[in-house]
């Protein structure tokens, strides 16, 4: 592929020179090739007079492939110092330009060789291995390690950024932001993921500097997790020390690759990946870059900017230390321009930072030869096809949450068409003994199966169309599979189930009516009904259930016996809370409400009855049940069809919660009905 690339690139100076050749030079016995390396060599030249003159250029040679210069001997004490990239950058920023200029087209990969005084910058330190990485082991158990490059770091006096602000945002932040998503997306596909610096936000605030810990830079950070000395203070002054921190720390706990992320500066646009030629590890290193870079620019075309500039792959014997000190394959990522305002804005989206991210870590995982994705229970492995008859090896796989997705004209992107794929979820959940009614929403087909046994089948083009399934389950671990296709236009799939969180959990009341306890309220038998005692002078009347530790309810269901609640609230409170907040109502018929809550956390539900039916001297109801929604929360209630719908009611009140004691009376019956 390298040698295509470079085929490719020669191929290109020969047509673009021919522009670029003034009438004399045409006579001059110099061909493209040689040309080219003039205009660099003056490009370097001005480059280094701008830096203050102090490093030279004694020879530059270009033959298509590498670009070897080589300076005088003062860039040795940047070199020593681990700041030879104030020097390399420059020049590369200035590399492209001439590249620009000579019209090469999009690809502008090449090797930088760099020389000091005739001597390399940074020889090979050992044989280059064989082969390209291509064939590892998959992903699964991986140890991947995030360099989020920059942060503060102590200068010996004082606490520094390393880079400045560009419209409100500063490279050692948004790196930690690219950091934190890609961690995510690793470590969905089974690796397992190490960082240079705090992915977590609410970590706390860094002791000596004072800063919140995500913010601090590799050395602080490796120093704050107990890191030996020789990893964030083996080099030669604050700046240098957090450089090589992100190598060594990689080293120190055996990365089997290292990911750095950086941003660009001094005017370019695009995303361009290095590696280092001069590592053990060079060719394994150009594979795992030439595959996240052309990743990235592919996605980025496809779903931010068709004319995203694409950089290249750039090789270099030692310019960044970061990645030359890795005993392993590493790359560094410049994504982006932080001074040019269109890269910049692109960065600050959230849109564009999840595009780039999965990217990177689809083709990390491709370096590894894919994943053996096994997704934790109450979660979904999610299998993408880029066909609508689930047929192949998938185009990715990942882990989700829940189904609930609605793409509109589009499609999940990550490399599949907007019409004609499919996606298989496959999930182990837990479920409570009960009957679950299963909703499934899709435009176009979707089948449905629970432990292997179909129970929707609604495999057809249509437009988004509901369909449901009850089926009783026993307690404990049960598998869903939903398989769903996309054919044209609108796309929409998602799934759902309630979990009634009252069924047969301690419940009371203040009174009952001979032998029709509390427990029969929630006890799941629809012809058994909880009644309080009857009382021409019956006031409020509690019933509650506690539903165990604190969960997360949605709504609540009662169906109502001819001795109704006209005025009635319901509410919910946890151990140690005085008062309940309550949503309270007013109906005009015995039958089955749904009550919408929104989403509340309690340990206890319980219903305050007010007012009764005319004529009744009782209160009672066959049943009770507070519901979470299993898959998709939904805003609106997926049995509509089944009960009738209360509305999110103007009045919140709050009451002192019930509370059992001798008070508590059970009254005979007054009249036996």
């Amino acid at each position: 592929m390298r040698q295509q690339i470079h085929a490719l690139l020669l191929l290109s100076l020969l047509a673009g020179m021919l522009t670029l050749i003034s009438p004399q030079q045409s006579h001059a016995q110099s061909g493209p090739l040689e040309d080219l390396e003039r205009q660099l060599q003056v490009a370097v030249t001005e480059v280094l007079s701008e830096l203050g003159g102090e490093v030279g250029l004694l020879a530059l040679d270009f033959d298509g492939t590498t670009l070897t210069i080589d300076l005088s001997s003062a860039a040795r004490s940047l070199a020593d110092a681990g700041r030879f990239y104030e020097v390399m950058e420059p020049i590369n920023i200035a590399v492209n330009r001439v590249f620009e200029k000579a019209q090469l087209g999009e690809e502008r990969s090449l090797d930088y060789r760099f020389l000091i005084a005739g001597e390399p910058l940074s020889p090979t330190e050992e044989p280059l291995p064989a082969g390209d990485g291509a064939n590892l082991a998959l992903i699964n158990g991986q140890r991947i390690v995030i360099n989020p490059g920059h942060g503060w770091y102590y200068d010996g006096s004082t606490w520094r950024l390393q880079r400045g602000y560009w419209w409100g945002i500063v490279e050692d932040f948004i790196n930690l932001e690219l950091g934190i998503q890609l961690r995510d997306r690793l470590v969905n596909v089974g690796a397992e993921v190490r960082a240079t610096r705090e992915l977590n936000k609410a970590a706390g605030t860094h002791p000596s500097s004072g800063k919140p810990l995500w913010e601090v830079g590799a050395a602080a950070y490796t120093k704050h997790i107990g890191a030996p000395a020789s990893v964030y203070a083996g080099s030669t002054s604050g700046m240098n020390n957090d450089i090589m921190a992100r190598p060594y720390f990689a080293n120190w706990v055996g990365a089997a690759a290292t990911i750095s992320i950086h941003n660009n500066g001094g005017g370019g646009c695009g995303t361009e990946t290095w590696y280092d030629t001069s590592n053990a590890y060079a060719n394994q290193s150009r594979d795992l870059a030439t595959r996240i870079q052309n990743k990235i620019i592919e996605r980025v075309r496809a779903q931010w900017n068709a004319n995203w500039c694409n950089r290249g792959v750039k090789g270099s014997n030692g310019g960044y230390g970061e990645i030359r000190a890795v005993n392993g394959p590493a790359v560094l990522i410049e994504l982006a321009f932080m001074d040019t305002q269109s890269d910049n804005q692109a960065l600050q989206n959230a849109t564009f930072r999840s595009i780039v991210t999965q990217a990177i870590s689809d083709a990390i995982t491709e370096y590894f030869g894919g994943a053996n994705i096994t997704c934790p229970v109450g979660t979904y492995r999610a299998e993408y096809f880029n066909n609508a008859n689930l047929s192949g090896s998938p185009t990715f796989i990942s882990c989700e949450s829940s189904i609930n997705t609605d793409w509109g004209a589009g499609g999940p992107g990550r490399g599949l068409n907007n019409d004609n794929f499919s996606v298989r979820w496959r999930g182990t959940h837990t479920f409570a003994g009960s009957t679950y009614t299963f909703v499934s929403t899709a435009d176009d087909g979707i089948r449905v199966s629970v432990d292997g046994v179909r129970i929707i089948d609604a495999w057809a083009d249509q437009p988004v169309t509901q369909h449901r399934a009850t089926r009783g389950l026993t307690a404990g671990n049960h598998e869903v599979v939903v398989e769903y296709y996309e054919r044209l236009g609108g796309a929409t799939a998602q799934l759902f189930w309630n979990v009634n969180l009252a069924l047969k959990s301690p419940a009371y009341s203040y009174t009952v009516d001979r032998d029709w306890v509390a427990s029969n309220g929630n006890d799941g038998n629809a012809n058994s009904r909880w009644s309080s005692r009857m009382s021409s002078t019956l006031g409020q009347e509690w019933w509650w259930t506690r539903i165990g530790n604190r969960q997360e309810i949605t709504e609540v269901r009662i169906t109502w016996e001819a001795a109704y609640a006209a005025e009635h609230c319901i509410a919910w409170w946890s151990d140690g809370d005085t008062m309940a907040q309550m949503y309270c109502y007013n109906i005009a018929d015995s039958g089955r409400y749904i009550y919408p809550i929104g989403t509340r956390s309690a340990q206890y539900v319980g219903v305050l009855m007010r007012r009764r039916a005319p004529l009744m001297n009782n209160y009672s109801f066959w049943e009770v049940g507070a519901y979470r929604w299993g898959g998709v929360l939904q805003a609106a209630n997926p049995d509509e069809a089944n009960g009738v719908i209360l509305q999110p009611p103007a009045r919140i009140e709050y009451a002192f919660v019930p509370t059992l004691g001798p008070t508590h009376t059970i009254y005979l019956p007054m009249v036996v009905r």
